[in-house]
């Protein structure tokens, strides 16, 4: 591929970004060409990494293309050139009912797990505010304690379509770390990541039943909303939500990305769910509590006297009440008399 270009070239008339001489701006879609040394070449994200120096991760192989079929894709539709990756938002729904209006962060030291074709390929935590590390899996593969060394980021990259064909990416929230056995019994590690030494690896019978444990915690993200800049896509049993990250209104913490218009990908967190309905049944079983004191109480005084002006004659009116509408064929009147007064409710 030629490092030149001419007045004529739409690619040296495009805007630069960040990433360099190579790097610009094509109708809101960011393009990177790259120098190849050969017919492919291995495509890595390299983070910066406090203990190892770097993190690297893999993007799969690619075949090398020249200037001219590279001029050709740029009439393509854009949701089908030749490698895509897309950056995404998680988040994380609140509800039962996976109310999009009432989404949150993921939260700090929960572990966000991305799996590429049916693989380990991500695994990240996050530090709160939106922020997340990568661990550096192919330092740390195999073991059950991995500490996240990736430099932070809120955007985390993910592929689409890698030499012309769809990726099938698959990502959950979890609110511990997963053990090695676990992540074997969903598919184990990508072999992009494994080293000289190979971590303990699924068993046939883990590979046999990965995919059925994965459908049942994971959720595979439909990203072919690229080409329309990521429009609703309601979630499922088999994928994760995707809306574009100007429609999230709700959250002051992403303002700072709006304007990049990526995706947001919201996913399950069964466990806090069922810990936030479990506080809120507490909360009004103690309000009840609270409720009934205060509706049996004879000597309220001031504004309480006059919001339950009946207090005094609780203990007789809950007598009567059951005195007149009480099942005698289960509870005769003469034992209903002898209970005290506090026990019959």
């Amino acid at each position: 591929m030629s490092a030149g270009a001419d007045n004529n070239d739409p690619l040296a008339c495009a805007p630069q970004r960040a990433l360099g001489d190579t790097a610009h701006l094509l109708d809101g879609h960011r393009e990177l060409i790259l120098p190849a040394l050969g017919k492919t070449a291995r495509l890595v994200l390299r983070l910066n990494d406090s203990r190892f120096g770097w993190l690297d991760i893999p993007f799969g192989r690619t075949r090398a293309q020249s200037r001219e079929d590279i001029e050709q894709s740029r009439e393509q539709a854009p949701g089908t050139r030749k490698d895509i990756s897309v950056p995404i938002l998680p988040l994380c729904y609140t509800t039962p009912e996976r109310d999009a209006k009432q989404t949150a962060l993921p939260k700090a030291d929960g572990y966000l797990y991305i799996f590429v074709e049916g693989r380990l390929w991500r695994e990240l935590r996050s530090v709160g505010r939106g922020f997340y590390k990568d661990v550096n899996l192919a330092e740390l593969a195999g073991e059950d304690e991995r500490e996240p060394t990736g430099e932070p980021d809120a955007r985390i990259l993910v592929p689409y379509r890698i030499d012309g064909e769809p990726v099938t990416v698959e990502m959950c929230y979890a609110h511990v770390q997963w053990s090695w056995e676990r992540i074997n019994s969903m598919g184990g590690l990508a072999e992009e990541h494994i080293g000289d030494t190979p971590p303990p690896m699924p068993t046939d019978e883990q590979l046999a039943e990965a995919e059925a444990l994965r459908a049942l915690r994971m959720r595979r993200l439909d990203l072919s909303g690229y080409a329309e800049r990521f429009p609703e896509r309601a979630p499922d049993e088999q994928c994760a939500g995707v809306r574009n990250i100007t429609d999230v209104v709700h959250l002051h913490a992403l303002k700072w990305l709006q304007r990049a218009q990526i995706p947001v990908v919201e996913l399950d967190d069964h466990l806090g769910i069922v810990t936030k309905l479990a506080e809120n049944y507490q909360t009004a079983w103690a309000e009840m509590g609270k409720l009934l004191e205060d509706l049996r109480n004879p000597e309220h005084e001031g504004e309480k006297a006059n919001e339950f002006p009946f207090a005094p004659w609780f203990d007789s009116a809950l007598l009567a009440n059951r005195y007149f509408f009480a099942d005698f064929r289960i509870r005769s009147w003469r034992a209903l008399l002898s209970a005290p007064a506090s026990r019959v409710i």
